[in-house]
């Protein structure tokens, strides 16, 4: 079972994701590096990846 702490954060990112992806959607690939690194962010906290691992994850030298 999902804490509400947890199942509120998750509602919370869930909106926001969607809200991004759509923005991504309208602007039709154009000018979203800005969206795309914030969903990158939002779904590397929901899954508690460090800053390490999301280097890896990004192919950069953590």
């Amino acid at each position: 079972m999902i804490s509400t702490s947890v199942g509120f954060r998750w509602v919370h990112c869930k909106a926001r994701i969607e809200t991004l992806v759509q923005h991504c959607l309208n602007a039709q690939g154009q000018a979203v590096a800005a969206a795309e690194a914030e969903i990158d962010t939002i779904v590397a906290r929901l899954y508690g990846l460090t800053d390490a691992e999301r280097a890896i994850i990004e192919g950069r030298k953590g």
